[in-house]
């Protein structure tokens, strides 16, 4: 695997990707304590299939201790048990996934992609002149999930240094967008409410 260091959200998607006949839900951060520490899923904890590097701990939790800089401790909870939480499910994107990328834009609207939630805006370089490295969202760079091939650096970036297939890579600063001045920010072209409305067609189709 390409990670070098590993969000929670970027997890769930690879563990999602592995079940993909499984309901696994996550709990809204802004209203469960405990989102960032467990899931939901449709069939018990020894019924999931894990990605390499993970393992169940002595607590049946979902552990990737010692396999990656950054790991994860999960709790696997009943999906019936989820009561009144609001929820959001981390979007499995194939087609953003492995992307190889250093088009600032394209990288955006990967994120975006991964992120279904959340806010994320470019800027205009006319009046902003760090404009070609820098994403603005919503959310602490902790919480994005991320395409493979890129993870968390110094100084509160994303870069995909050591991963990429060649020698080019890219530095991007995830920017706090409450911070920025309304003026010079700019959508990425990529319309998310019309990809929530595919999505959920395409649910109903399954369901069918």
């Amino acid at each position: 695997m390409l990670y070098r260091t590993l969000n929670f959200y970027q997890a769930i998607n690879e563990i999602r990707k592995c079940n993909p006949n499984v309901d696994i839900i996550v709990g809204d951060f802004i209203y469960d304590e405990k989102a960032m520490k467990r899931i939901y899923s449709s069939v018990n904890i020894d019924e999931l299939i894990l990605p390499a590097g993970f393992y169940l701990d002595s607590n049946d939790h979902i552990c990737n201790k010692s396999n990656f800089m950054n790991y994860i401790d999960v709790e696997v909870k009943d999906i019936d048990d989820i009561e009144n939480i609001l929820t959001t499910c981390p979007i499995v994107h194939e087609d953003v996934l492995d992307i190889n990328t250093t088009e600032l834009r394209e990288i955006a609207i990967a994120i975006q992609k991964l992120n279904p939630r959340i806010t994320v805006k470019l800027a205009n370089r006319l009046y902003y002149e760090e404009a070609d490295y820098t994403i603005f969202t919503n959310v602490p760079i902790q919480q994005l999930a991320l395409p493979r091939r890129y993870y968390m650096a110094m100084g509160n970036k994303i870069t995909n240094k050591y991963n990429s297939d060649n020698t080019t890579y890219v530095s991007i600063k995830i920017e706090d967008i409450k911070k920025a001045d309304p003026f010079y920010l700019i959508e990425t072209g990529y319309d998310i409410d019309e990809e929530k409305e595919l999505s959920q067609n395409v649910k109903q189709l399954k369901r069918v």
